[in-house]
């Protein structure tokens, strides 16, 4: 190997412990041109590190997939977008490891002021935002309106939460209505006790996400894989001018995926809480499916519609503690004509019990 600097060496290293087996020995059969087939795979890593001419030539191999380098990318907390192609992916991680390799040989100097540089906007909030100004070019005087009810609206929640504490730290105008406030829930076989926990859950839930982002103004909640099953799954599809779709597994990727919403491109989900934004179904098993809609903003400024779908299976740590086996999330850039609707949940109850048969069927454990 030509001399890979210790942060290089280190990191190729972990990427190829994780291919399969059967890849890791071809990538050796072919950069030392001989059958090694009975070897180790620690010993194939080395073999193929010390054949390798650079870190980037190696991550240009075909074995390696671009997959694997963005999952290495993601573990490691390195800002990424799911739309960079592979050797986009793998200046990323020179990068990254470029930086480890300084850091490793500068010493800390005590007492340096650091002026943190501004949050540039990744290509999800700029297509947003630019859906958003097309359809305020054909309503300017409605948002206006809009604008004004809104900010006394919110200077009349400052003035009550002055008199008692505030039940939730988002805050923004969802535009509900009286009327809709007052309309009844339009799925009856919804059960009663399932609308308490998904409330009680979804508050908790995008609280502690929001709480990662530093304009929610709150300390850092306990964010974390330990809240998702090991082989969790996420479904995240957003539509600007076109839709997109991403597929993540594992407890510890699909938490690093959700929390880069938040914290790399300053994202705030406010859930609606009322019935209308609220689907939840159970059974005796321990299974919990539920749906939860709201608005997603940056800053001040309301971007679109989410709406998100959890597969919850209740775990025997603990009491009442449900982890996240799934979860579909949904948004949607926001458009004039939708600019006043309440945000509500699409997903009808029926599918919420596909959901819980699925849950059932993937479950390990049978009755929990």
């Amino acid at each position: 190997m030509t001399h890979f600097p210790e942060a290089e060496r280190k990191g190729c290293t972990e990427i190829l412990q994780s291919l399969d087996v059967s890849d890791l020995l071809s990538l050796s059969d072919t950069l030392s041109c001989k059958n090694n087939s009975g070897i180790h795979p620690t010993d194939a890593i080395g073999m193929v590190l010390n054949c390798s001419q650079s870190a980037e030539e190696l991550l240009k191999r075909r074995k390696v997939l671009r997959k694997t380098i963005f999952q290495y990318l993601i573990k490691h907390e390195v800002p990424v977008l799911s739309s960079l192609d592979k050797q986009q992916l793998i200046d990323k991680a020179l990068h990254y490891w470029s930086d480890q390799g300084r850091k490793r040989r500068i010493p800390k100097i005590p007492a340096v002021i650091y002026t943190p540089k501004p949050v540039q906007k990744t290509d999800l909030v700029q297509k947003m935002q630019q859906e958003l100004e097309v359809a305020k070019r054909g309503a300017i005087a409605e948002i206006k309106e809009q604008a004004r009810r809104t900010a006394e609206q919110m200077l009349q929640r400052a003035k009550d939460e002055a008199r008692s504490p505030p039940r939730v730290a988002l805050n923004i105008n969802m535009n509900i209505s009286q009327q809709a406030q007052a309309q009844p829930q339009k799925e009856p076989v919804e059960n009663p006790d399932g609308r308490v926990f998904s409330e009680q859950f979804g508050q908790w839930f995008f609280e502690l996400l929001n709480s990662q982002n530093p304009l929610f103004g709150r300390p850092p909640g306990d964010w974390g894989p330990q809240h998702f099953w090991d082989d969790a799954v996420l479904y995240f599809s957003y539509c600007t001018h076109e839709e997109r779709l991403e597929e993540h597994h594992g407890a510890s990727v699909v938490s690093q995926r959700l929390v880069s919403l938040v914290k790399d491109e300053r994202l705030l989900f406010n859930p609606n809480l009322s019935a209308d934004g609220l689907k939840c179904t159970s059974s005796s098993h321990g299974l919990i499916a539920l749906a939860v809609a709201g608005t997603v903003h940056n800053g001040p400024q309301c971007l679109g519609l989410f709406e998100q779908a959890f597969g919850l299976i209740r775990s025997s740590v603990g009491v009442c503690n449900w982890k996240i086996k799934f979860s579909k999330l949904h948004i949607k850039a926001l458009s004039n004509q939708k600019s006043n609707l309440l945000p509500c949940v699409s997903v009808q109850v029926t599918m919420l019990q596909q959901y819980l048969n699925e849950l059932h069927a993937s479950s390990k454990f049978g009755v929990l």
